[in-house]
């Protein structure tokens, strides 16, 4: 019983922390990368060379 309590409270905590990393730092992450990214490879690709 002890150790299926145990198995429960740390699969709860994982499921918490999917959750945090897809709603708080994915977005995150993929609004940076757009940023960072982009711009310069948008300007390499217009500038004929």
């Amino acid at each position: 019983m002890e150790i299926q309590n145990q198995r429960w409270i740390i699969n709860s905590n994982l499921n918490d922390l999917f959750t945090e990393v897809n709603n708080e730092i994915l977005p995150s992450a993929v609004v940076l990368a757009k940023k960072i990214d982009l711009k310069p490879l948008k300007k390499t690709l217009s500038t004929p060379s």
